[in-house]
């Protein structure tokens, strides 16, 4: 599952000129494809649900993970496995790492444990997300629905364009600018990218 940014009716709100249902279905899946794009670009995933990821431990003293759901609200198990037998692995004890759920970086913090090293060989079960639903997440991140607003309508005009460099009708030509966020967008986007990833 995933989260959409905005919704159909605010696009249309932003775009001002739409005034039928004609282009509603095409509109709501390009906001799901901008809000995975969206996602992609900061790093993070929006939806606040349970999930389950694995890291790489590179040192015995590694110590800091940053986790692609936040803020987190709960931390279920954390296991260090580099076998990979999770299903009978113990879980790390609660008073051997931290986290806050006001936290605004994903960060859990594992404190006065060796590691065991390897690939994949940490595994996190947690709940955490930006939001549960698409009405909540616009009310609490206005800029990024707004961004996704922006970037949709944006997409939606230029939608006969892609692939193309250039039109020539009558001795007069147009180029294009190549498809990509919007340098607003953009700005956006950055405030709220996954210190990991930047």
């Amino acid at each position: 599952m995933a989260l959409d940014f905005t919704t159909t009716a605010r696009v249309k709100a932003y775009a001002t000129d739409f005034t039928t249902s004609d282009h509603d279905a095409l509109i709501a899946t390009l906001i799901s494809g901008v809000s995975r794009l969206f996602e992609k670009y900061m790093g993070r995933e929006a939806l606040t649900t349970s999930r389950t990821e694995y890291f790489d431990v590179d040192s015995q003293e590694q110590s800091r993970f940053y986790l692609k759901a936040y803020p987190v609200a709960s931390v279920t198990s954390v296991k260090n496995e580099p076998d990979h037998e999770f299903a009978t692995a113990t879980s790390l004890d609660s008073d051997d790492y931290d986290f806050s759920a006001s936290d605004d970086a994903g960060q859990l913090t594992i404190r006065g444990v060796r590691m065991l090293t390897g690939p994949r060989a940490l595994q996190i079960v947690y709940s955490g997300g930006m939001s549960t639903d698409t009405s909540t997440f616009v009310t609490d991140f206005p800029d990024l629905a707004m961004a996704a607003d922006m970037q949709t309508f944006y997409v939606f005009q230029r939608r006969d364009e892609m692939g193309l460099a250039s039109t020539s009708i009558g001795g007069s030509s147009s180029s294009y600018e190549p498809f990509g966020l919007l340098k607003h967008v953009r700005s956006i986007l950055d405030e709220y990218r996954n210190p990991a990833y930047m």
